[in-house]
């Protein structure tokens, strides 16, 4: 019976599930969303595993946050520039 690995990967601000059994590839590395990577590694009880998890999405969601704060300046910005126009025209 050859050896399963199953990985659970974060790199570049997304989550990846990947297979190998032995060195045949049985799922090449595809996306999860992060609510079900932070619940797969709730299943196993591994101390910090889950705290690094968690720190991560935390990181991402506080990116993610700034993100939505600058596009709703530049959106308000954008809208009364039309509104500038509107009045003008």
């Amino acid at each position: 019976m050859s050896e399963l690995t199953v990985t659970l990967a974060y790199a570049e601000g997304e989550w990846t599930v990947a297979a190998n059994q032995g060195s045949k590839a049985l799922a090449k590395p595809y996306i999860v969303r992060p609510a079900e990577a932070l619940r797969m590694v709730s299943l196993v009880d591994v101390p910090g595993v889950q705290e690094a998890v968690e720190q991560i999405m935390a990181a991402e969601r506080a990116q993610a946050e700034q993100q939505a704060q600058r596009l709703r300046a530049e959106l308000a910005e954008v809208e009364a520039r039309l509104r500038e126009l509107g009045e003008a025209g």
